[in-house]
């Protein structure tokens, strides 16, 4: 899959050849456990600026992913409204029309694991794949980051749409 005729030099590595995603790659990587809260995610998302999360078990290996679009699924399925001091998301005076609940909320997110809310199927890619596999992975699956395995599967950095248009642009 080539993007042009002729890839431009951000597509390449040294030597001509396609970039890989170890070149490509975050390695300050945020990830979180399934046992967390979400409370803690959430915290580490705002903070951050990051909207997904890689969920890691206690080897390092990437087991789901969390992003803000699950917990926000999650809290619309459960008709409740999410409320963290530090994010102010939700004022506590606000009004909750129908059938949304403040009060059922108030340590909802404290209280809940990562595990109930991410998502298990997460697509990953070794430190070796191409910068069009990556990209293709994205594409096919509607993803917004892909996080880097080595061989055995322990996470090594990620790979985000926006990483990739600032690689783009760094390399211009």
């Amino acid at each position: 899959m080539c993007f042009f005729e002729s890839d431009p030099p951000a597509f390449r590595g040294q030597g001509g050849n396609m970039k890989t995603a170890s070149q490509i790659m975050n390695t300050n990587v945020v990830s979180v456990h399934p046992e967390d809260t979400l409370e803690h995610a959430v915290k580490l998302l705002t903070e951050n600026k990051i909207s997904g999360l890689p969920v890691v078990n206690s080897e390092n290996k990437v087991i789901g992913i969390i992003t803000d679009r699950d917990l926000l699924m999650y809290s619309e399925k459960l008709k409740i409204v999410p409320y963290i001091d530090y994010t102010s998301w939700v004022y506590p005076d606000t009004y909750f029309p129908g059938n949304l609940s403040y009060e059922k909320n108030a340590n909802f997110f404290a209280r809940t694991a990562v595990e109930e809310v991410m998502s298990k199927r997460v697509f990953t890619v070794k430190e070796k794949a191409t910068w069009n596999e990556v990209v293709s992975l994205m594409r096919k699956n509607s993803v917004n980051r892909i996080p880097v395995t080595d061989d055995k599967g322990i996470l090594k950095g990620i790979i985000t749409r926006t990483d990739l248009l600032n690689h783009i642009t760094d390399e211009e």
